[in-house]
């Protein structure tokens, strides 16, 4: 009985703590992408970085493929690199938001995963 109370206590916190973090989230600035739009981006970039590390070149043209994989996803998502990075260092410079990216990165990597996973 007393494990199940103390369960209880644990779970509630947890969930006020993450309650009250939604509340006080912080704005993003108008010039940079919505968090939504990053996760999106991130996942992409993880997925292409994959990609090359199992085919880290095009054996017809011999280059690399990682900066074409690059491109594809800048051009999928309408940005360039320049907007990338200023996007990607306003984030990395607040930490509290990155980690909302990166959940987020990880909740459409995981969503993707199941939607292949349904396709056989």
């Amino acid at each position: 009985m007393f494990q199940r109370k103390i369960i209880i206590l644990l779970i509630s916190s947890f969930l006020f703590a993450c309650s009250a973090k939604k509340e006080n989230a912080i704005k993003v600035p108008d010039d940079i992408v919505p968090i939504d739009t990053m996760a999106a981006i991130m996942a992409d970039i993880h997925l292409a970085e994959a990609e090359a590390a199992v085919y880290p070149y095009n054996d017809t043209a011999g280059t690399v493929n990682l900066p074409a994989y690059y491109r594809f996803v800048f051009n999928k998502h309408k940005i360039d690199t320049a907007v990338f990075g200023k996007n990607f260092r306003y984030y990395e410079s607040h930490p509290e938001i990155m980690n909302e990216v990166y959940t987020k990165v990880l909740e459409n990597l995981s969503k993707q995963q199941a939607d292949f996973k349904n396709k056989d």
